[in-house]
């Protein structure tokens, strides 16, 4: 996932926001991760809110 990411110059925060490719971002992340994060609650996130 992080290589496709990278050969499309994307992060997962702005993955995550289109459209076409949430939900298999989100399939993928639970499928290699067992769990899915949205973006504004990683901690970097957080940190920037704060």
């Amino acid at each position: 996932m992080n290589k496709q990411f990278i050969q499309n110059n994307l992060k997962f925060d702005k993955a995550n926001e289109i459209e076409d490719i949430k939900d298999d971002l989100k399939e993928l992340t639970l499928e290699n991760l067992g769990y899915f994060l949205e973006p504004r609650f990683l901690f970097s996130n957080i940190v920037k809110k704060s």
